[in-house]
């Protein structure tokens, strides 16, 4: 199993590195008169360098672009990413993944299993959900899973007893774990993608197979794990939909997931990969609808019957592929490792690459009404043509 990180498997963790925070903190705990203080949820701390930071991904909130990043940093901008602010937002954890269903209601997620809300367009957020709320449903979650192959080894004949003393094993395991995490302040395990198909609808996925979901603007959110076909807790990386109604999710070892009714239930796809699929992106072209799917060593799959079947495309890169965007004007752009950027005009089927000068490795992008990109990941904010070379200097 891969890192169960973000920064890793989408960016190169080496890079991330928090630094001790030489300002006042939260007490979270008290053993034996020692009183720590959980550098989590101390606020990120404003910095002159937030263009330059390390960050993972942006999004769009109607004319504003909103990118997260590493120590809490979340930023806007209201002129195309020519110039940016910093948010004010409670956590210092690095953040992973942002959406904006409408202008004003967005969400962010990351490690330690947090999800951040914000109600202005990103000027302000809120912590909604912690690794410790993730932790105490995992608890509840496993020991529900714990009764339930109990009583069904009552009854099992001799070939059913030994795949359910398996599960049984795996998820007395999970309750160890999760009990741990518990009594540490919650779960250390990152949340990797964030979406939301209006204001009250929406996903949060992440790693070792964490899957949650809110119908009600985030206020509850519900622990999904039964609901995917995903035994091995294999990290979820993306998720993706054209219509809010079929919605993808992507993820380590070629694993692929459909849901046809906006994800009451899922089923799992065929993979054509066995590595992982960092990326998927979906096109509103018809009730099929075009999927591409894409991730390590710069392999891309197209399907046109709803992830039922995939064919590869072949490029001039071999480049890690990480994010993928569709710009106004439909040009379909995918971001990765060493400067790569790919473009594709005719719904991917063939592809044009362009490898930076900075050779940046990028995360994600967003394509501006112009069709000029806008890439995040190392070194921070970089501006682009729609072909990904860089913009002349004005």
């Amino acid at each position: 199993m891969q890192p169960n990180n973000k920064a890793i498997t989408r960016m190169a963790y080496g890079l991330v590195t928090v630094a001790s925070l030489l300002v006042a903190g939260t007490v979270y705990g008290q053993s034996d008169g020692e009183v720590r203080t959980d550098f989590r949820y101390l606020p990120a701390v404003k910095t002159h360098w937030i263009e330059r930071a390390l960050l993972l991904d942006v999004a769009r909130a109607n004319g504003r672009l909103v990118a997260v990043g590493e120590r809490g940093i979340i930023i806007h901008s209201d002129d195309d990413g020519r110039s940016w602010v910093q948010a004010d937002v409670p956590v210092s954890v690095t953040l992973t993944a942002v959406n904006f269903p409408s202008p004003q209601m967005g969400w962010a997620v990351g490690h330690e299993g947090t999800i951040l809300h914000s109600s202005d367009g990103g000027t302000s957020w809120s912590v909604q959900f912690t690794g410790q709320q993730v932790a105490e449903q995992e608890v509840s979650f496993a020991e529900a899973v714990i009764a339930s192959k109990q009583e069904a080894m009552e009854t099992a004949d001799e070939f059913e007893l030994e795949d359910l003393g398996f599960e049984l094993e795996e998820a007395e395991y999970a309750l160890d774990d999760a009990t741990v995490a518990v009594e540490a302040g919650g779960t250390t395990n990152p949340l990797l993608d964030v979406w939301f198909a209006d204001e009250k609808s929406g996903l949060a996925v992440g790693a070792y197979g964490l899957i949650f979901s809110t119908d009600d603007g985030g206020e509850n959110w519900k622990i999904r794990s039964s609901d995917l076909d995903n035994l091995d807790k294999y990290h979820y990386y993306s998720i993706a939909s054209a219509d809010g109604q079929t919605i993808y999710v992507s993820g380590e070892a070629g694993m692929l997931f459909r849901s046809d009714d906006a994800g009451v239930t899922w089923i799992r796809l065929d993979s054509p990969y066995e590595g992982s699929l960092f990326g998927i992106v979906a096109l509103s072209n018809g009730s099929a609808g075009r999927v591409i799917s894409f991730g390590l060593r710069g392999n891309i799959f197209v399907s046109d019957d709803k992830g039922e079947t995939w064919e590869r495309r072949t490029t001039a890169s071999q480049n890690t592929l990480m994010g993928g965007v569709i710009s106004p004007g439909g040009k379909l752009v995918l971001v990765g490792r060493s400067g790569a950027v790919l473009s594709s005009d005719d719904a991917g089927e063939t592809f044009s690459v362009v490898i930076r000068e900075d050779r940046s490795s990028y995360s994600a992008l967003i394509a501006n009404p112009d069709e000029n990109l806008v890439l995040v990941g190392e070194g921070g904010i970089h501006r682009a043509k729609p072909d990904g070379s860089a913009e002349e200097e004005e």
